[in-house]
C-alpha cells in the first residue's frame, strides 16, 4: 500500500503593517522577528490588563454598593461637631 507523500505545511504569512506599507515578518532579521514576538506578547498582556482592569472597576462598584446598601446603617455613621 502506497501512503501519500506529506506535503509541506506552508506557514500563513506574519504582516508588520506600517503607514507605508506592509512587511512580511519571516523576511525580517532574527532580532526583527524577536523584537516583532516582544511587541505582539506585550499588546496580548495588554489586553489582558485592560480586561482585568474592567472586571476590578465592576467588582469594585459592586462590593462599594453592598457595604453601603447593608452596613451603612444609622449606629455606624460619624457624627461630625457643628460649626459654631
Amino acid at each position: 500500500m502506497k501512503s501519500k507523500p506529506k506535503q509541506k505545511e506552508e506557514k500563513p504569512t506574519v504582516i508588520f503593517r506600517t503607514g507605508e506599507g506592509d512587511y512580511d515578518v519571516s523576511l525580517f532579521s532574527k532580532e526583527g522577528q524577536r523584537q516583532y514576538l516582544l511587541a505582539q506578547q506585550a499588546i496580548n498582556d495588554l489586553k489582558s490588563l485592560t480586561a482585568q482592569c474592567e472586571l476590578k472597576k465592576i467588582a469594585i462598584a459592586s462590593l462599594h454598593g453592598f457595604i453601603q446598601e447593608n452596613e451603612c446603617v444609622a449606629g455606624c455613621q460619624i457624627e461630625t461637631p457643628e460649626e459654631g
